[in-house]
Formats: structure tokens, sequence, C-alpha cells
């Protein structure tokens, strides 16, 4: 029997013109900070969402 992600991808490429693609071949069922939760319920770490808000400068806004 196909894993919840094979039925995903599946249906994924039934429904989208190629040319749409995802990196990974899982789906996300949960998240938090930067862990990630698939629908096969596999853990996993976000590694990549930091390098954006690592190259994004803090902005501070004060109330005068």
């Amino acid at each position: 029997m196909e894993g919840k992600n094979s039925q995903l991808q599946q249906r994924k490429d039934d429904a989208l013109p190629r040319g749409t693609g995802n990196l990974c071949q899982w789906y996300v069922d949960q998240a938090e900070n930067a862990t990630l939760r698939d629908v096969e319920g596999n853990s996993w770490i976000d590694f990549a969402g930091g390098i954006a808000r690592c190259s994004t400068p803090a902005t501070v806004i004060r109330a005068s």
C-alpha cells in the first residue's frame, strides 16, 4: 500500500500541469518553529527557512 505522501504526490501530479513542482516528495501536516511533521508522522527540521530570517536585517520600531 502506498503511503500518504505518495498518494498526495499522485493527486498533485494528476491535478496540476507539468512544470509546477516541489522540491520534497513529502507533505507537511504540522509545523512548530523549525520542526515539520509530514502526513506519515516523520519529523523534519527546516534549515532553509532560517536563511530568509538571517539575511533580513531586524527592524526596530519605536513609538514616540
